[in-house]
């Protein structure tokens, strides 16, 4: 009787091995793009509620100063809600320039679009204010694209 010895690996046992590591491939292509993705929609929303902070921080400052009758004119927050064209029904956009940090906001009656960095994404600040008893109740959204997803809302009552 004599033994052959065995020199090599079979067709089957190849086959299957080149099969695994391309599955396994696949995979790990696959689960980083999702990771890839959730961090990117984690970053937009981030970004999304920055922008709505900055337009509650914003009306919050322009209600506090013109309460305080310490701005030229002395204007009141409702006029210069009024000469700004925000409507409580239609709300208006929160303009800030994003090349210095003046802080020079505005309230404007057309959407005026941010990029921030080197994204393709425009982002616009709409705001609504809405006479409340005394005070008022703010609410941001910023949107970044046309669906429901796309948006980020904060609310916020100043007195």
């Amino acid at each position: 009787m004599s033994r052959t010895a065995k020199l090599g690996f079979s067709l089957i046992e190849v086959l299957f091995a080149v099969t695994f590591l391309i599955m396994v491939g696949l995979a790990t292509t696959a689960l980083n793009t999702a990771v890839l993705k959730v961090i990117v929609n984690n970053e937009i929303t981030t970004t999304a509620s920055v922008l709505n902070d900055e337009s509650l921080a914003f009306v919050a400052l322009e209600r506090k100063v013109r309460a305080k009758g310490t701005t030229p004119g002395n204007g009141d927050f409702l006029t210069f809600i009024e000469k700004s064209n925000c409507h409580q029904t239609t709300g208006c956009f929160v303009s800030c320039p994003v090349a210095d940090l003046s802080q020079s906001c505005s309230l404007e009656k057309n959407a005026v679009p941010v990029v921030l960095g080197r994204s393709r994404l425009r982002y616009t600040q709409a705001v609504t204010i809405v006479l409340v008893g005394s005070g008022f109740s703010i609410k941001t959204t910023t949107r970044w694209g046309n669906g429901a997803r796309d948006q980020a809302t904060a609310h916020q009552f100043i007195d």
